[in-house]
């Protein structure tokens, strides 16, 4: 759970960095951010796409959490918590 809110608050922080380098360029039309946001991300994972497709390494695909699945691993970690001695 820490490393899922530490990878959002580390996402959240490459957001507003960039951001303020949009605006540092000049690009103050706020409705493009998002569209630049994905853009990169794209040409960011292509590389990536590419090499594992000329290696003939599967496609490979995000893996499906369900809210059950999430309340389970809270459960795990909260009774690891409760059991370790104070």
């Amino acid at each position: 759970m820490l490393s899922f809110l530490l990878f959002l608050h580390i996402n959240n922080l490459t957001l507003f960095y960039s951001g303020v380098l949009l605006q540092y360029y000049n690009l103050k039309e706020e409705n493009y951010y998002t569209v630049l946001f994905g853009v990169s991300r794209a040409l960011g994972v292509l590389p990536s796409l590419l090499w594992d497709r000329i290696h003939g390494l599967p496609i490979e695909r995000p893996k499906s959490v369900t809210t059950a699945w999430i309340e389970k691993e809270v459960a795990k970690i909260a009774a690891a918590a409760a059991a370790q001695p104070k």
